[in-house]
């Protein structure tokens, strides 16, 4: 390992000594012609220019670059004033010029900055396009004279600083191995496979323009490189031999969203074996990170972290790891990252017990998406295809993506059963996700009919026709529509712009509260409202009533086109009542009624109890 450490030190230093010797360039004035106007002099064999006058005094051709000189970084005049105390030296463009003053002795005026100084509207005019660089006399005293020792442009150096990884303390993870008297990195398996604490920086990363690699694949085809910010990391695959990143347009190119993040605040790179093949082995020649040149560097705008949006208004509680019935970590208020899970794990035997809920708010970072299942009866290494088909309804796996109100709501009232088993990011989402807030509340029971997936009516179609009484629960409240009265257009799903649309010509909506519970209010979002319909006998003309009822029937006395119905409930209490006038096949159902006798809410009887719900016993049940 010393012996490694001190190899790469030593690469290290020769590299930046041939940097230093070998990477700078300067170009020196050659006086091989030299033109003096009229008030100039130049003799050649002392090397002096002497002015007579204060104008038409410049020393021209002295055998400087002219063009573009942005490639240099310096421009050094070495003299030595014999007569008067300065003189000057013109960058030319065109006509016109700028004046930099030379005094005795050793004048070193960096290009960029001091032309930027003087002339910060067009100072680039007179570096991209110069005509000449010449001397002249000074402008305020004459005569003067100076021994011009040497004139010289020094370009920028155009190689940048390395920092090797030192591999000091390497940090190989259960499937890795470092082998430090062979410099050979392995791996056993796909995953878990990352040789971390290499010894490279941190942090902002931005002054680096690359990152080499230098190796010897001798097993396999290829390892990775990753670039991780907290928890998620941005993957590149190194080959055979020299591998060349340049970090920022590498980066930029596979995360245009969040490559900033991974540069600006890096937590570390490390090396990872593939993640197709494996086993798998490489020799590490050398790992370093090479700065821009002194003339070159990319504007890297900073990372701007997303900011808290704040707990949103309402009466919810929070989604905790207690409510689960295993050990789990929840990320809430985390950043997160392809194939992260968020909360909970994916096995059949662990979940949370959502049943008190009616709905679950997510307030997250605007299109994230999310993965979410509930009742699981498989494990993760099981396939999907093991659920049988009388399962679907209990089986609900959600693939959501994060509105951009940075919110996704989760209408749990539909489900009869509420197991959250896991919420995690997909695996193929490239962005790091905020997720702020999971949350849980006991909202109004709706039936969004609009949202609803069933077959649908038209007019070349009757499949969303109901032929018999159909049962919907939400929020614990149940709701039987009811077929249409004989003779009469059928009820159905009727297909709009909008969605479904429940339309009804007759027959009516029963809602019966949950066990302890009145309903309180009834609101139908309607495109059309009949005004004889009546709730619990009752005609209040819109589409709207208020009361204190175990149960509510919406009789519909002519065409009705509903887009939803919001049930509000409230404790049972003294005032409670019951509706006893139930609709006519109910009823009728209910007097004929004899121990064990079946039947379903059109009052036919039935052999035996079906899916959905049944009068049994003179009592309306719900059978799952």
């Amino acid at each position: 390992m010393k012996h490694f450490t001190k190899l790469f030190v030593a690469i290290a230093m020769m590299m930046v000594a041939i940097s230093a010797n070998a990477k700078v360039e300067q170009v020196h004035a050659t006086f091989a012609n030299p033109a003096p106007t009229g008030n100039a002099s130049w003799d050649a064999a002392t090397k002096t220019f002497g002015w007579s006058a204060t104008s038409w005094n410049q020393l021209k051709g002295i055998g400087l670059p002219s063009g573009d000189l942005s490639q240099y970084k310096k421009l050094v005049i070495d003299c030595k004033i014999t007569q008067g105390n300065r003189f000057r030296v013109l960058f030319y463009q065109g006509s016109a010029n700028k004046t930099l003053y030379c005094q005795d002795g050793l004048n070193v005026f960096f290009i960029a900055d001091t032309l930027k100084a003087i002339a910060p509207d067009d100072y680039n005019s007179f570096i991209k396009d110069c005509t000449e660089i010449c001397l002249s006399g000074d402008n305020g005293t004459a005569p003067g004279s100076a021994i011009i020792n040497d004139v010289y442009l020094e370009t920028y150096n155009d190689e940048g600083e390395k920092t090797y990884a030192d591999f000091a303390s390497p940090a190989p993870t259960g499937n890795a191995s470092w082998d430090a008297a062979t410099n050979t990195f392995g791996w056993s398996a796909t995953s878990w496979n990352q040789l971390k604490n290499i010894g490279l920086p941190s942090g902002d990363l931005s002054k680096y323009k690359k990152l080499v690699i230098d190796c010897k694949i001798t097993q396999g085809n290829r390892f990775r490189v990753l670039f991780y910010q907290g928890s998620a990391n941005k993957t590149l695959y190194c080959q055979d031999g020299l591998n060349v990143f340049f970090i920022a347009d590498t980066l930029k190119a596979i995360a245009p969203d969040d490559y900033n993040s991974f540069i600006k605040d890096c937590t570390e790179i490390c090396l990872s074996g593939d993640n197709g093949t494996a086993p798998g082995s490489a020799i590490i020649n050398s790992v370093y990170l090479e700065t821009y040149p002194e003339n070159e560097s990319v504007d890297i705008p900073d990372f701007v972290e997303e900011q808290d949006p704040g707990r949103p208004d309402g009466n919810f509680v929070d989604l905790t790891t207690d409510m689960y019935n295993a050990n789990t970590t929840s990320y809430v208020q985390q950043k997160r990252g392809k194939g992260d899970y968020i909360y909970g794990v994916m096995n059949k035997n662990n979940y949370a017990d959502l049943s008190a809920y009616n709905k679950m708010t997510i307030i997250a970072t605007p299109g994230t998406p999310l993965t979410l299942t509930f009742n699981h009866e498989v494990d993760e290494k099981e396939a999907l295809t093991d659920y049988a088909e009388a399962d679907a309804g209990k089986y609900v796996w959600i693939d959501a993506v994060v509105g951009e109100d940075g919110k996704y709501e989760v209408d749990l009232s539909q489900y009869d059963v509420r197991h959250l088993n896991y919420i995690r990011i997909p695996w193929g989402y490239e962005k790091q996700s905020y997720i702020w807030y999971i949350l849980l509340s006991k909202d109004e029971p709706i039936f969004d009919f609009n949202a609803m997936d069933v077959a649908l009516s038209s007019n070349e179609s009757n499949d969303g026709d109901i032929t018999t009484p159909a049962g919907l629960v939400r929020g614990g409240v149940s709701m039987t529509i009811s077929v249409a009265e004989e003779g009469k257009t059928a009820n159905r799903y009727w297909g709009t712009a909008k969605g479904p649309q429940l339309r009804m010509y007759s027959g009516c909506i029963v809602m019966d509260a949950p066990e302890g519970k009145a309903i309180t209010k009834v609101e139908v979002d309607n495109g059309r409202w009949n005004a004889d319909n009546a709730f619990n006998g009752t005609v209040p003309g819109l589409g709207e009533w208020t009361g204190n009822s175990t149960n509510v029937v919406l009789a519909i006395a002519g065409n009705t086109q509903m887009n939803k119905i919001i049930v509000t409930l409230a404790d049972k209490n003294d005032e409670t009542t019951t509706y006893e006038e139930l609709p006519t096949a109910i009823n009728t159902a209910k007097a004929a009624a004899v121990k064990g006798e079946v039947f379903n809410l059109a009052g036919q009887k039935l052999a035996s109890p079906v899916k959905g719900f049944n009068i049994i016993d003179g009592k309306k049940v719900l059978v799952k």
